[in-house]
């Protein structure tokens, strides 16, 4: 399963993450209690990176993936 960073945006933005700002092909993204962190738009994330976010969006990756339909 590949997951482009624009699925991760909407599934952020799901989870009440706001877009900060966005310079070429990457994304700031933050949330009330957690530290801001970049979202690379890309058409396919490695496997680090979507893992990655997953952590430091505080979700478990069965609800994050759950989230993505």
């Amino acid at each position: 399963m590949s997951i482009s960073g624009q699925d991760a945006l909407k599934v952020l933005q799901k989870k009440g993450f706001n877009i900060r700002k966005g310079r070429g092909s990457h994304v700031v993204v933050s949330k009330e209690d957690i530290p801001p962190f970049v979202v690379p738009l890309h058409h396919e994330l490695k496997k680090g990176t979507l893992n990655f976010i997953i952590k430091h969006s505080q979700n478990f990756k069965e609800k994050f993936l759950e989230l993505l339909t």
